[in-house]
């Protein structure tokens, strides 16, 4: 499962004059099941596999309850603990936003690490904003720009981030037509922040090939 959108600020395009982005793919989309569907997920959620208690956390995390979210966390841990990649991920999140639990950086990049250094790429953007921001970590644009490439492989929220970095140079040298192509990227996939770097004065004055 995707994460939805949520918000956490990242570095403002100060070369354009653009507003902070906010961009950071996170919590499950609406699980979708009716009474039967949910009574089989939660009888195989008992029998440990972790799909299904992936699932079930999803589902008590949308429930949004004290009562719910601490089910979540726990059913969540369970899927994590075997190496699921995206339960490891919403845990990551539920320690970086403080849902259901006491906001906890250093929890939330172990999780992001680990769910990353699988190829979640939703865990790679988030470990990525970490590092730009120097949350819970030293600031390290470079490790920043290398989480953020490798989740653009299979994530287009990243597309315009990366154009960014090439843009003012942070954790690269300043490559303009690098960064060109990452805002037309996103562009070409409908990212609003995206199309505005490329109606700038700078970029409509390149040569586009």
């Amino acid at each position: 499962m995707l994460k939805k959108f949520a918000p956490l600020m990242l570095l403002p395009l100060l070369s354009f004059g653009l507003h902070a982005m906010e961009a950071k793919p996170t919590t499950n989309a609406t699980l979708n099941v009716d009474e039967a569907q949910l009574k089989e997920i939660r009888i195989q959620s008992q029998l440990g596999i972790p799909g299904a208690q992936f699932d079930l956390a999803n589902y008590y995390e949308l429930q949004g309850s004290d009562n719910d979210l601490k089910q979540a966390i726990e059913l969540y841990e369970l899927a994590a603990n075997q190496g699921l990649k995206e339960a490891q991920n919403a845990i990551g999140l539920m320690y970086d936003e403080g849902k259901g639990v006491t906001e906890d950086d250093a929890k939330a990049i172990e999780w992001y690490q680990k769910s990353a250094d699988q190829g979640h790429a939703e865990a790679q953007f988030n470990l990525a904003n970490m590092y730009a921001a120097g949350t819970g970590v030293e600031q390290d644009f470079k490790k920043a720009l290398s989480l953020f490439e490798q989740s653009a492989a299979t994530n287009t929220q990243a597309y315009y981030v990366v154009g960014v970095f090439y843009f003012n140079g942070y954790g690269v040298d300043v490559n303009k037509e690098t960064a060109r192509t990452w805002f037309q990227k996103a562009a070409d996939n409908g990212d609003k922040q995206g199309m505005k770097a490329l109606r700038t004065h700078y970029f409509k004055q390149m040569k586009m090939h």
